[in-house]
């Protein structure tokens, strides 16, 4: 698909995204996409299509988790669509609104959900080099266990496919995030928490933060140089799920191949099809205590679009 996502700010940050999810490839079926083009026959003052996205406002469990300071608003100063594309904007002292920090989050949750396949966004961010600002594009489950009326994270896993924040802006972090254990669909603190992710950028592909939690291994930092900045042009961000892995990458440049049903805990270097570097992490699934016949990672997952203003993820 061609949907055209786009991350901005007036005056703190800035993320343009303009996105093709489910694009046409060879061997793939277009299943759904949203070009930002208008004409929506259930749109709202943003222009935004309601048939397909959500706002998610205010700040969530503790700043959505994060501690972020930003406040979510409907405001068209954080959400725009126009000129065929989406801009979500962080926002500082935004006349409508009393918080100091202002930002846009969306997501599709019940609406547009998806299991295997091909899912990618074209981005491009703005006012992106400073740290105390992030944005991501990204996925979380749908579909509830059996019997719940809620699913406590990480239980039921998470796909960052595109997470950019200021203090690294020559790179891209291509994440999952699930539990060791079922414990009861409740919080079991970070012992509980387990990582895998590979981390882009075309100069060095050695770089790889690694995988975390449990036991613990990572692999050679980031720099917080400011050239070659990597969100400032258009790139496709994006994943390939299948039923035995998830593969992260940026303009078809395979970074980070997660295998469900392998063990590769502190990852492995392996050579992508276009001769390149990536990360092969995984995790050998068993029973746990999950619900029978329900896994993270076996579920359709929506999309989240979101902006971040401090914390501890935008550092």
């Amino acid at each position: 698909m061609k949907n055209k996502f786009l991350k901005g700010a007036l005056v703190l940050s800035c993320l343009m995204l303009s996105t093709s999810l489910f694009a046409q490839y060879a061997g793939y079926t277009l299943v759904w996409q949203d070009e930002f083009n208008g004409g929506y026959s259930n749109a709202d003052a943003n222009g935004l299509d309601m048939d397909s996205w959500n706002y998610e406002t205010g700040t969530g469990d503790g700043g959505w988790g994060t501690g972020q300071r930003d406040y979510s608003t409907t405001d068209r100063e954080n959400v725009e669509v126009s000129g065929g594309t989406l801009k979500v904007r962080t926002q500082r002292n935004n006349p409508n609104q009393t918080h100091e920090y202002t930002s846009g989050r969306l997501n599709s949750k019940n609406k547009r959900a998806f299991l295997y396949g091909k899912m990618e966004a074209r981005i491009r961010t703005e006012n992106m080099t400073e740290p105390g600002r992030g944005f991501a594009f990204w996925m979380m489950p749908n579909a509830l266990p059996p019997g719940t009326n809620n699913l406590m994270w990480p239980q039921g896993g998470e796909i960052d496919i595109f997470e950019y924040n200021g203090l690294y802006p020559r790179y891209n972090l291509g994440s999952v995030h699930y539990a060791w254990n079922w414990n009861n669909n409740g919080w079991g603190g970070d012992g509980n928490h387990a990582q895998a992710s590979g981390t882009y950028n075309p100069f060095n592909r050695g770089v790889k933060p690694g995988v975390s939690g449990r036991d613990g291994c990572g692999g050679s930092g980031m720099t917080t140089e400011k050239t070659n900045v990597l969100g400032a042009e258009w790139h496709v961000y994006g994943i390939n799920w299948f039923a035995d892995r998830i593969e992260f990458y940026v303009d078809q440049d395979v970074y980070h191949i997660f295998y469900l049903n392998q063990n590769k805990w502190c990852g492995d270097e392996v050579t992508n099809a276009m001769g390149n570097k990536a990360l092969a992490t995984g995790w050998t699934f068993d029973e746990n205590g999950f619900p029978e016949n329900w896994k993270a990672f076996e579920n359709p997952f929506y999309f989240i679009i979101s902006a971040g203003v401090g914390g501890d993820r935008t550092y």
